[in-house]
């Protein structure tokens, strides 16, 4: 029978991290309810690594586009040292320099942000439809802002991650944009002073997009891993977004 499958990145990404896991048997069987657990959607303790990545997102969303944050911030302008935006998020309030702000929303400055799309891809299995908002769109290029506490230029950190063939090939195949050939991760690896205030250094991870390479990567990848994984374990999966049969 033919089915159908709603599938976001992050959770394609989720799923080659659990595959990554080494160790015994303990921390493979940890890894897999991790995962379970984030199909499932099962709510977890707040992360701050997690809060942090939103909060600059919301505040660069802010200066790019306007767009009024969904957690309470506040601007204290400290003169010579520059002002300090605090955002309450989660249980957090995280300090984050206006530099760090304003250099991050100049690499974006005149895209779309927080685009929302959606694209169907046939497989054996049926047909998958993903989704998910990206961070920046303009012209031929998309953007991902991503926070790292350690990112070493060169590396290629980003490579096994999803966003750079699920957000081209959604906008592609939706006709939202005719041609997407460069997606690019904007990194601030960001730490922390001694005063609390996030500050951090800018780099951009760029990757050549084809629409074919997209498509013929994302279809081996559910076809071969995901999918008959997912199915495996259906009877464990509670969350009925991900089966829509």
């Amino acid at each position: 029978m033919k089915r159908h499958y709603n599938l976001y990145p992050s959770l394609l990404d989720a799923f080659c991290y659990m595959r990554s896991v080494e160790g015994g048997e303990a921390d493979i069987k940890a890894a897999e309810q991790e995962f379970l657990d984030k199909v499932n959607r099962v709510p977890q303790d707040p992360s701050y690594y997690a809060a942090r990545g939103t909060a600059l997102n919301e505040l660069v969303d802010a200066r790019v586009c306007h767009a009024i944050p969904q957690h309470p911030v506040r601007y204290v302008n400290e003169g010579d040292k520059g002002g300090v935006y605090t955002v309450d998020i989660d249980t957090f309030s995280i300090d984050f320099a206006e530099a760090l702000v304003e250099q991050t929303a100049a690499h974006v400055d005149g895209m779309t942000a927080q685009v929302y799309c959606e694209a169907d891809i046939e497989v054996a299995q049926g047909v998958v439809t993903l989704y998910g908002y990206a961070d920046y769109v303009e012209g031929r290029e998309v953007v991902d802002l991503k926070t790292s506490k350690d990112y070493q230029p060169d590396t290629r950190d980003f490579s096994g991650h999803w966003q750079h063939r699920v957000y081209p090939y959604c906008l592609m195949k939706s006709g939202m944009v005719a041609e997407v050939d460069k997606f690019t991760y904007l990194v601030a690896s960001c730490k922390a002073g001694k005063d609390g205030v996030v500050d951090g250094q800018l780099y951009r991870e760029p990757y050549d997009i084809t629409f074919e390479a997209c498509e013929r990567e994302l279809r081996e990848f559910l076809e071969g891993e995901f999918l008959p994984w997912l199915e495996d374990h259906r009877d464990m999966i509670t969350d009925t977004k991900i089966f829509n049969d």
